[in-house]
């Protein structure tokens, strides 16, 4: 009986555990985070892994939440491959410390190799597909948002997405490099048919972070390079992100 009895005590008392994480203490959320790396000048930058870890911040009282990692290049192509690492988010009191540590760490390490590992050949191409993957990953991180949260669930996840690029398209729809389309793109972009045909399709952006990346080479490519984000800047905040650039990822 007594044996019974403190089983059952012990119930209710994990019971009003788990109710105040629910009620009162933060619960565990999880960060998804896209990271665009271009490959298409050799004289573009790569991410930092330890900048990429810093992002998420899996430690202290963050320790339980749940972070996807998604890596894609850009190239002279729209579709590229994209690896995921993910871990996920876990009960505070229905977890151990050392072992999620030891899961932190495991995850940590993937993403350094991951990021710091060679993933293509970066020697410059002739063309280059920057917007169309762009626009097709914040159409994804944006419907998942909207979704996640019209069922009520997971309003407080965050969304990340890194760019480490110099913005210059060179495609078929569109090339940064002729001076007269370049003109016309940051004077009037919303005149450009790719640009109106795939910002119209984005859903509200709100909830997510947009940090693009780029350290300029001169004067010129700084302007140029200036031109080109503040047009995305404009039209991006309209959907609700937000948008922050540095030559590298700083918070």
């Amino acid at each position: 009986m007594k044996i019974v009895n403190i089983l059952i005590g012990l119930t209710i008392i994990l019971g009003t555990m788990v109710a105040i994480e629910s009620f009162i203490i933060k619960p565990a959320t999880t960060t998804e985070i896209s990271v665009l790396w271009d490959i298409t000048d050799t004289t573009i930058g790569k991410p930092k892994s330890e900048e990429i870890v810093r992002l998420y911040e899996l430690e202290g009282s963050n320790m339980w939440n749940g972070v996807e990692l998604r890596f894609s290049t850009l190239s002279n192509v729209n579709f590229n491959q994209t690896k995921v690492l993910s871990i996920p988010a876990r009960n505070k009191w229905l977890s151990n410390e050392l072992v999620r540590q030891k899961e932190i760490n495991t995850f940590n390490s993937q993403v350094v190799y991951l990021i710091d590992s060679p993933q293509a050949e970066t020697d410059g191409k002739q063309h280059s597909s920057i917007f169309w993957p762009l626009f097709t990953e914040l159409k994804r991180l944006g419907t998942e948002y909207y979704e996640s949260g019209a069922i009520g669930t997971n309003r407080s996840n965050k969304k990340i997405l890194v760019i480490q690029s110099d913005l210059m398209e060179n495609y078929s729809s569109l090339s940064l490099y002729d001076p007269k389309q370049f003109q016309f793109f940051t004077s009037n972009p919303q005149s450009v048919k790719f640009i109106i045909e795939n910002f119209s399709q984005l859903p509200s952006l709100t909830g997510t972070e947009i940090y693009m990346l780029y350290e300029p080479k001169d004067a010129t490519d700084s302007e140029r390079y200036t031109l080109i984000s503040d047009m995305l800047k404009s039209l991006l905040e309209q959907k609700g992100a937000k948008m922050y650039r540095s030559a590298n990822l700083i918070r």
